[in-house]
């Protein structure tokens, strides 16, 4: 048979083929391999830096459509822990200044969350959260203001997630971004 010689003849490209292919598979898993292991590596370095409860203060400058400036500012604790879960509490500060007016919310939040880590990326959901007024002046402009309230309530609402890129970790400092923009340093607390 014509095409079965002709076939035997050139069949000596299977077995090559075939070397190659396992070279290149055996290289492939091996590559990939140690790529997981050095990722998982860096990825669990950066988990046991973060293990722990870090102090954060925040200082945020806005000014509103209506040419209010608002300062906020937030001073407190965020802890976080190997089963996936955070929690976190401070005081946050609302100035606003108005054209005609000045007033200062002061309120105490407690939050709880859960947590998870990619590469450097870190994703938090809040699970529960509360906030306090810590003065009179603040108790009477959250019922004269419920859309305040309601906004509040909006922006934390449990199920919200956010992911933060940590720029940097040691056993004492960490700084990450936002999803603003906004770089945050935070200092781990002794």
């Amino acid at each position: 048979n014509k095409f079965g010689d002709d076939y035997e003849r050139r069949s000596w490209w299977k077995p090559f083929f075939m070397g190659v292919v396992g070279y290149a598979s055996f290289f492939f898993v091996l590559f990939m391999g140690n790529y997981a292991i050095i990722y998982n590596q860096q990825s669990m370095s950066i988990e046991s830096k973060l293990l722990g409860t870090w102090e954060v203060s925040i200082r945020k400058l806005d000014e509103t459509p209506e040419g209010a400036e608002v300062e906020l500012t937030i001073s407190g604790q965020e802890s976080y822990y190997r089963n996936g879960k955070s929690s976190g509490y401070g005081n946050m500060t609302w100035k606003i200044k108005t054209p005609d007016n000045e007033i200062s919310l002061r309120l105490y939040l407690k939050a709880t969350s859960t947590w998870s880590l990619y590469s450097n990326e870190l994703t938090e959901t809040i699970v529960d959260i509360t906030f306090t007024p810590l003065d009179e002046v603040t108790k009477s402009f959250i019922k004269a203001s419920p859309e305040f309230a309601a906004a509040m309530k909006e922006a934390f609402k449990p199920g919200k997630t956010s992911t933060d890129t940590i720029l940097s970790i040691s056993e004492t400092t960490m700084v990450r971004v936002n999803e603003d923009g906004d770089k945050i340093a935070y200092k781990k607390k002794r």
